[in-house]
């Protein structure tokens, strides 16, 4: 039994634990492998064989706006961790912002947040609503087009104009699915679509997954 394997099995017997927990494991400094249990939804994916990525969820599907402000706070963790000095954010639900955070020492500078689900199909949170699990398989490139959309779906000008971009920062909430903040996907993202990203107009779009680690900056080329 080789070490996936291992972790395969491991992270299987951990869903559905109470209390909460979590499991990644790594090749190479790269995740392939994750899991966590203990919020009301537990989550599990692995990268198969360097193409594809199976994933599973069992519990309830996230309601409304209730995981935001957690998305937020990671978020500014890995901010902080890369050199910045954020305070802690706070809800505002101010127009197309949900979130925001201020500069410790300028008061002056925020950051200000839209959150959307990473995965903006609705199909995938109403199976889960409706079954209390679902399960897939998809190769790297389908889910690099799931994080697309997902952009897509706020970068318009019915959503936001682009003259409203600047100065707000869209977070892609993928904490419920690890798969699309694996390295493998964020890589191919950023090799086909960062330019594209760059050119929309917000201050910046990261995807922000379950942990720091699992956290990336999507406008720029990694």
């Amino acid at each position: 039994m080789d070490d996936l394997d291992k972790f395969n099995k491991k992270s299987h017997n951990k869903v559905g634990i109470k209390g909460m927990g979590s499991m990644q494991h790594q090749r190479d400094k790269k995740t392939i492998g994750y899991s966590q249990s203990g919020d009301g939804t537990d989550t599990a994916a692995n990268l198969e064989n360097g193409q594809t990525i199976s994933y599973q969820l069992i519990g309830r599907s996230p309601q409304g706006e209730k995981d935001t402000l957690r998305v937020c706070q990671i978020l500014v963790s890995r901010l902080n961790n890369l050199g910045g000095n954020w305070n802690s954010p706070i809800s505002v639900n101010e127009g197309v912002v949900d979130c925001e955070t201020s500069n410790r020492n300028y008061k002056s500078f925020r950051i200000r947040f839209q959150v959307v689900r990473a995965d903006a199909n609705p199909k995938l949170w109403k199976s889960l609503s409706q079954h209390g699990s679902v399960g897939k398989t998809q190769n790297i490139e389908s889910l690099v087009e799931t994080i697309k959309l997902a952009i897509e779906s706020k970068a318009n000008d019915r959503k936001i104009p682009k003259i409203s971009r600047k100065g707000i920062t869209l977070t892609l909430d993928a904490t419920k699915l690890p798969a699309l903040s694996f390295d493998t996907v964020i890589e191919a993202f950023s090799s086909k679509w960062s330019v594209w990203a760059s050119e929309l107009g917000f201050e910046s779009i990261w995807l922000v997954g379950p942990n720091e680690s699992l956290t990336w900056q999507l406008d720029i080329q990694t």
